[in-house]
C-alpha cells in the first residue's frame, strides 16, 4: 500500500515540475470527474480499514457537482466485537452525494477547489444492511494537463449498526485521495 501511494505521489509531483499550468486547465469543458482512490476507515465498531473506493462526479457548474461514491473491502473487527463480525466479512458501501465547490488558489497561483459534501448511502457488512448519511469536504488540486487533478475527501457517516457491547450509533470517518479523471 505505501508504495503506490508513494508512486501516485511520485507522479502528481512529475506533472507539477514538467509544465507551468495553462488557462486550459482553469476553463476545461470536461462535466464528468471519475476519482479511482484508496480509503482510510476508521470507525466506532468497526476498526481502522484500508478500502479501495471510487467516485463519479458530474459538474452541473463550477460551483456545484452531483455524484456518487462506493467504497469496498474487507472487515477489520476485534474477536469478541458486539456486532456479529468477522474480519473476514465483506464491507461495501454506496452513497449519492450533493457537492458545493469554492474555486480557489492555493499559493497564490495554484489552482484547486474545495468543496463540502453531504448525501446518504447504503451500507453493506457481512449480514447487516443499514442506511447512513453523512457530511463532508475535500480538495481537488489541479495539475497542467486539464483532464488530471489530485483529489482528497474527508466523509463522517452517520449510522445505526446493532451492537451488544455497546451503543448501536457509529460516526465513522473515511479519508479517500486519490487522482481525478475528466471526461
Amino acid at each position: 500500500m505505501t508504495l503506490l501511494l508513494n508512486l501516485t505521489l511520485s507522479i502528481f509531483i512529475f506533472l507539477f515540475l514538467q509544465s507551468p499550468l495553462s488557462a486550459e486547465s482553469l476553463t476545461s469543458n470536461s462535466k464528468f470527474e471519475f476519482t479511482p482512490a484508496v480509503a482510510f476507515y476508521n470507525g466506532d465498531a468497526l476498526r481502522a480499514m484500508t478500502l479501495g473506493s471510487g467516485s463519479l462526479t458530474y459538474h452541473l457548474n463550477k460551483s456545484f457537482w452531483f455524484g456518487g461514491d462506493f467504497m469496498s473491502g474487507a472487515v477489520a473487527v476485534d474477536s469478541d466485537n458486539g456486532v456479529g463480525l468477522k474480519s473476514s466479512d465483506l464491507f461495501s458501501a454506496a452513497d449519492g452525494a450533493f457537492y458545493w465547490n469554492l474555486p480557489a488558489l492555493l499559493g497564490g497561483d495554484l489552482p484547486a477547489d474545495l468543496y463540502t459534501s453531504i448525501g446518504l448511502g447504503a451500507l453493506w457488512t457481512g449480514h447487516h444492511k443499514e442506511m447512513y448519511g453523512f457530511i463532508g469536504g475535500g480538495l481537488t488540486i489541479h495539475t497542467p494537463l486539464h483532464w488530471l487533478m489530485a483529489r482528497f475527501d474527508l466523509k463522517n457517516l452517520f449510522f445505526m449498526l446493532p451492537n451488544s457491547k455497546g451503543g448501536d450509533f457509529n460516526s465513522d470517518m473515511v479519508l479517500s485521495m486519490g487522482p481525478s479523471l475528466f471526461f
